[in-house]
């Protein structure tokens, strides 16, 4: 395989993996334990508060479960939050790897141009499919890892296919 085909492939990789990482690591700050404690904590003070202010049992559990609620709200907006910002990531760093995907074939016997790109990014465009972001990633992620093994070749440089004439063996 070409050296800078190499090159540009595990640069993607690389990036992919930051993405994933990155996504993996906000998501999971969501969901800690120290998280959800200070949730819990935040619903039984507010539903403390509504029983000294309202008086009666049912306020306090009113206060708790409107707390409950408030909280689950802003874990979920926070969520697609970060969501919504490493989709625009995601795009960016799939339509390299597309772009890439486009310039180059892997060799076949009588590989001749244009390639055979359309089906490494039709492997790649199956991501798409999935519903979850991170399988999304780890999808392509792991197209790249096979198509690293491949040999590749740029496009640019597969002969073009010149027809044969044929020749007639009519002797007259």
């Amino acid at each position: 395989m070409d050296h800078a085909i190499q090159n540009r492939m595990a640069l993607l990789v690389e990036r992919g993996n930051a993405l994933l990482n990155g996504l993996q690591s906000e998501l999971q700050a969501l969901n800690a334990p120290r998280a959800d404690l200070a949730r819990s904590l935040l619903s039984e003070g507010a539903g403390e508060i509504a029983l000294e202010l309202l008086g009666s049992r049912r306020a306090r559990g009113y206060g708790r479960e409107l707390a409950h609620t408030l909280l689950r709200q802003e874990k979920n907006r926070s969520q697609q939050q970060i969501l919504a910002r490493y989709e625009v990531l995601y795009r960016n760093w799939l339509s390299e790897v597309i772009g890439l995907l486009r310039q180059v074939s892997m060799v076949r016997p009588k590989l001749v141009a244009p390639g055979n790109s359309n089906s490494l990014v039709s492997r790649v465009s199956k991501a798409e499919s999935l519903k979850n972001l991170d399988a999304r990633v780890r999808y392509v992620l792991r197209q790249l890892e096979y198509l690293r093994i491949q040999d590749l070749v740029w496009n640019s440089s597969l002969p073009k296919d010149v027809p044969k004439i044929r020749q007639s063996t009519k002797l007259s």
